[in-house]
C-alpha cells in the first residue's frame, strides 16, 4: 500500500516542482477581523478561548455562511465546528454587527473525532449542507491533536442545520480499508449522486502533498488506484495542503486555495490553484495571502492565515480564514487580478 503511494510520490516531484516561485504578490486585503470576545456561542461557557479556521458558503439567502472552529477551553483542546452568518455587502464595508451569535453545529461524540473536530470545509452536496472536518482520535497517551490521530469525517447537515449523518473516510485497498496516520484538507469538485472528484492531503510515510481521487460519498471511501498527486511542495516549503472548498468559475474550471508551510520559519502561506472537473490542476499562482500585519502575528500559533473559506461574489474573491490560531479574518481581492496572477501548466 504504502510504496505504492510513494511511488507515484517520487513520480509527482519530478514532474511538479518548479513551477511555482518563492514570491509573494499580496492580492487579498483583510476587509474585518473577528476574535473570541466579538461573539457569544450558544453553550454555556459562551466566550471560547478561539475562534478560527472557518469554512464559508454563499448561502441560499445572499448571506456569508461562515463554520468556525471552536476551542472552549485549552485542557484537552477539543474543537467543535461552529455556524453564523453575516450580511456580505457590510462585510465588504468592514462592518459587523457585534456581538456575532454562534451556534454549534459538529461537535466530538464519536469514537472517530471525541478529541475534536477541526478545519471545517463546507460545500453543498444536492440538498444537504457537506462539512468535511478533521476528527481526532484520542492517542495512547494523549487525548488531543498532539497525541492522536487525524482523520477525515464528513457530516451532512440540513439546510436548517440539523446534523443527518456524519461518519470518517477510508482508503479502498482491496477488501480492507486503509486509514493514513494523518488524512485532512479535502474538497468535493465535481459529482452527481454516489460519485465525486475529490482533492484531499494525506500522509505517506510522513510526506504530505496535495491528491486527487474519486470518493464513493455514499460509502465514504476512495480507490487506492484513483489517488494521484497533483500538487507538491517546493524544496523551501516543509509541507502543502488543500486550503478550501472549490467553486466553480467557468467550464470545467474551479477556483481552490493552497497552503505552503516555509522550511524557513514555519509560517503558513497562501496560494490559489484552478483545477479541471477531474481535480487535476490547470494553473497555481504563487502566494498572493501572507501574514504580514500584527493580527497575524499574535495569537496561538504566530505568522498563520489559515483559510478554509472560499467564495466568489460578483467580481471579488472573499477568503475567509483562520488567524494566528486565535481569529477569523476574512480578505477580499478582484478576481481578474487573481486570475491574471495564474501560472497555467495546462492551456484552456
Amino acid at each position: 500500500m504504502t510504496s505504492k503511494l510513494l511511488s507515484k510520490v517520487e513520480k509527482a516531484y519530478s514532474k511538479l516542482r518548479g513551477i511555482r516561485k518563492p514570491e509573494a504578490n499580496e492580492l487579498f486585503k483583510p476587509v474585518c477581523y473577528i476574535s473570541p470576545h466579538d461573539v457569544e456561542v450558544e453553550h454555556p461557557l459562551r466566550k471560547p478561548v478561539s475562534i478560527f479556521n472557518p469554512g464559508a458558503l454563499l448561502g441560499d439567502n445572499g448571506k456569508l455562511w461562515v463554520f468556525p472552529r471552536i476551542i472552549p477551553g485549552y485542557f484537552w483542546y477539543p474543537s467543535a465546528v461552529g455556524f453564523f452568518e453575516l450580511d456580505i455587502e457590510k462585510v465588504l464595508e468592514g462592518s459587523i454587527e457585534k456581538p456575532v451569535k454562534v451556534s454549534i453545529v459538529v461537535y466530538p461524540r464519536h469514537p472517530w473525532d471525541i478529541g475534536g473536530c477541526e478545519d471545517a470545509r463546507a460545500s453543498i452536496l444536492g440538498s444537504d449542507i457537506a462539512i468535511l472536518y478533521t476528527g481526532i482520535v484520542p492517542g495512547v497517551r494523549k487525548f488531543h491533536v498532539y497525541g492522536g490521530k487525524s482523520i477525515q469525517c464528513l457530516a451532512l447537515l440540513s439546510k436548517n442545520l440539523a446534523l443527518k449523518s456524519s461518519g470518517f473516510l477510508k482508503i479502498a485497498y482491496g477488501d480492507e480499508g486503509y486509514l493514513p496516520s494523518d488524512w485532512r484538507d479535502s474538497a468535493f469538485v465535481e459529482g452527481h449522486g454516489e460519485e465525486w472528484s475529490f482533492l484531499t492531503r494525506i500522509s505517506v510515510k510522513g510526506v504530505m502533498v496535495c491528491w486527487r481521487s474519486i470518493l464513493n460519498a455514499k460509502e465514504l471511501t476512495i480507490d487506492i488506484d484513483t489517488l494521484e498527486p497533483v500538487f507538491v511542495n517546493e524544496s523551501w516549503e516543509q509541507k502543502v495542503g488543500w486550503s478550501t472548498n472549490t467553486v466553480k468559475i467557468g467550464k470545467g474550471e474551479y477556483l481552490v486555495g493552497w497552503h505552503g508551510v516555509l522550511e524557513l520559519d514555519k509560517r503558513y502561506l497562501n496560494g490559489l490553484a484552478i483545477v479541471g472537473e477531474d481535480g487535476e490542476i490547470k494553473a497555481v499562482t504563487n502566494y498572493i495571502l501572507v501574514p504580514s500585519r500584527i493580527e497575524e502575528y499574535y495569537g496561538d500559533r504566530p505568522g498563520v492565515i489559515f483559510g478554509d473559506g472560499l467564495v466568489v461574489y460578483k467580481d471579488l474573491v472573499i477568503w475567509v480564514g483562520g488567524v494566528a490560531d486565535q481569529m477569523i479574518g476574512i480578505f477580499v481581492a478582484d478576481l481578474n487580478k487573481v486570475l491574471e496572477s495564474m501560472i497555467w501548466i495546462k492551456k484552456r
